[in-house]
C-alpha cells in the first residue's frame, strides 16, 4: 500500500480546537441577517457584504449569514468547494464549516453568494481532499526518462468533521517506469473512506514518447 499521509491537526470549531493552517488563514468575520429575498440580498451587496447560508446538521439549525465581500475577494480560493475546514466567527462563537458552493455574477465574476456546511467532530461529512504528490521529480522512473501522469487530483472522502484530512501526501518517489497507483493501493487515514472506483489510476510513470516512437520504427522496418 503508498501511504497518503495526511496532516489532520486539531480542527477550529466551538470546542475550540485549531485546524493545521495559521488560525488567521482559516477565520472569517460573519454577521447574522434576517432579511431574505433578491432585494436584500442586493441592499448587503451595497454595504459591502455578500450573502451566505450555514447548512446544519443533526446538532443545529440552518444559519443564514453575510461576510464581507473584501475579506472573500481577498481569500476566495479558501471558500470554493473544498476540504477546507474554516471557522466563522459569529457572535463570539466560532462556527466550522466546509465550503459547499460558491455563485459568481455572470457578467462581472465577482461572488454574490456563498454556502457552507456545518460540522460537527462526531458526525460524518462528505468531502473532496486533493492529492498531493512528493518525490515526483526524483522518482525512479523520472530518473529513467520516464513521463509522470496524475489522473485523480482529489478523492471523494466520506469522514468525521474532526478527521478531514487538509490533503493527502502520496510519495511516489519509488514509482517505476511502467508502474500505477491506483485508488485501492492508497492507504488512507483511520476512519476515512473513499467514493471512488478502487481500480481508478491515482498516478503512473509511462515510457517517454522517444522510446516508444523507436520501437513502432523497428516494427515497422521489420514489417517492410
Amino acid at each position: 500500500m503508498y501511504a497518503a499521509s495526511s496532516f489532520v491537526g486539531d480542527v477550529v470549531c466551538i470546542c475550540g480546537k485549531a485546524y493545521l493552517m495559521d488560525l488567521e488563514d482559516l477565520e472569517f468575520q460573519a454577521i447574522n441577517r434576517d432579511l431574505f429575498g433578491k432585494g436584500a440580498a442586493r441592499a448587503l451587496r451595497r454595504q459591502g457584504f455578500i450573502p451566505a447560508v450555514i447548512y446544519g446538521n443533526k446538532l443545529h439549525s440552518s444559519l443564514h449569514v453575510a461576510l464581507s465581500f473584501r475579506e472573500v475577494s481577498r481569500r476566495l480560493h479558501l471558500l470554493k468547494p473544498s476540504s477546507n475546514v474554516l471557522s466563522l466567527l459569529l457572535d463570539g462563537d466560532k462556527v466550522m464549516v466546509v465550503p459547499q458552493d460558491c455563485q459568481f455574477d455572470r457578467l462581472r465574476g465577482f461572488p454574490i453568494h456563498l454556502d457552507f456546511i456545518r460540522v460537527s467532530g462526531a458526525e460524518s461529512v462528505k468531502v473532496r481532499v486533493p492529492i498531493r504528490l512528493t518525490g515526483a521529480d526524483t522518482s525512479l522512473g523520472s530518473k529513467k526518462g520516464g513521463v509522470l501522469s496524475q489522473d485523480l487530483e482529489a478523492l471523494d472522502l466520506t469522514c468525521t468533521g474532526d478527521a478531514i484530512p487538509k490533503d493527502l501526501k502520496l510519495d511516489v518517489a519509488s514509482l517505476d517506469v511502467g508502474e500505477v497507483i491506483r485508488v485501492a493501493d492508497m492507504d488512507l487515514p483511520e476512519g476515512v473512506a473513499c467514493s471512488h472506483d478502487p481500480s481508478a489510476t491515482v498516478v503512473s510513470i509511462s515510457k517517454p514518447d522517444s522510446v516508444i516512437d523507436g520501437s513502432m520504427e523497428e516494427h515497422s522496418e521489420e514489417v517492410s
